[in-house]
């Protein structure tokens, strides 16, 4: 049997849209999920007064790239089991919770379920007035930084500094 991965694993990310979905009640581009789902447990990357849920570390800034990856596997898992409904725009597809993906999401108990969705309604009503390509672009200023706080760390932890 192979190793069961779990945390920034696929599933992890759906579970995670489903949250966002389930307080952002307007349909969503997959950007906005990729954007929301990193921002939800890094928020202090792009606002500095905020307590992340998790933790700092180098190079997280792979994080949010990797969601690329996951992206269209963790929607496949939310849209076949009917948690969730493609609405088609102008702007493209979008995404919205169903009925049966709020009782689902609902179900979940637990601190960190509500320490998330507290974290999901702060990033939503900083962005939530703005266009995808304004949160592109303040993705883009930054993204370069997250972790960047780490770059100079191997000087502490060299023979010189024992």
């Amino acid at each position: 049997m192979g190793k069961v991965k779990i945390i920034n694993s696929t599933f992890e990310l759906a579970l995670r849209f489903l949250a966002i979905m389930r307080i952002c009640t307007y349909p969503l581009s997959e950007y906005r999920l990729r954007a929301y789902s990193y921002l939800c447990i890094h928020l202090s990357d792009i606002e500095d007064s905020s307590t992340d849920i998790h933790p700092a570390l180098p190079y997280r800034s792979s994080l949010f790239m990797a969601t690329q990856e996951i992206l269209h596997p963790a929607l496949h898992i939310l849209l076949t089991k009917g948690l969730i409904d493609c609405v088609y725009e102008n702007a493209g597809i979008r995404y919205k919770i169903t009925r049966v993906g709020c009782q689902y999401i609902d179900m979940i108990q637990g601190e960190y379920k509500q320490v998330l969705l507290e974290a999901i309604s702060n990033v939503d009503e900083i962005f939530q007035s703005f266009t995808d390509d304004y949160l592109r672009s303040e993705i883009t200023a930054k993204i370069e930084k997250w972790g960047s706080e780490f770059d100079n760390e191997y000087i502490l932890v060299s023979e010189e500094y024992e």
